[in-house]
């Protein structure tokens, strides 16, 4: 009987760009797209937390919050993951720049839609004489 390999084992050496090419094939493969997935998100996920947390930790009520919009944008990563573009990069550490300032993006989209559903941020009409008096 062959050992039990987990999936963090098996795809230790795919790249990031390899990683979301496997998970935007989930319709052929779905097992191993949540591996790839699943990797990706361990890769990643610490990183994105305290980025999300620091930029957006008091609109969204601290830590709880800050892990929820995390859970969101890798769920959308996982949906999209054939939009990721490398934009030229070949080596590991910009290949890792580049795959963090999308999640960085897709979590500032998934924030931003979150704020125009809540309502939050209700437009403000300011009257002529206001833009009369501003220098």
């Amino acid at each position: 009987m062959e050992p039990v390999v987990s999936a963090e084992e098996r795809l230790a050496d795919q790249t990031d760009a390899d990683l979301l090419e496997t998970m935007s094939l989930a319709q052929a493969d779905p097992a191993e797209a949540r591996d790839a997935w699943e990797v990706f998100y361990r890769r990643h996920a610490t990183y994105l937390y305290a980025v999300c947390l620091r930029a957006y930790g008091d609109l969204l009520g601290g830590e709880a919050g800050a892990a929820d919009l995390v859970a969101d944008t890798f769920g959308r990563a996982y949906e999209h993951a054939a939009t990721f573009d490398a934009a030229g990069a070949t080596d590991a550490d910009g290949l890792g720049r580049q795959v963090r300032a999308w999640l960085g993006r897709i979590a500032q989209r998934v924030m931003l839609s979150a704020l125009r559903r809540r309502g939050r941020f209700a437009p403000r009409f300011l009257a002529p004489e206001h833009w009369a008096n501003v220098p």
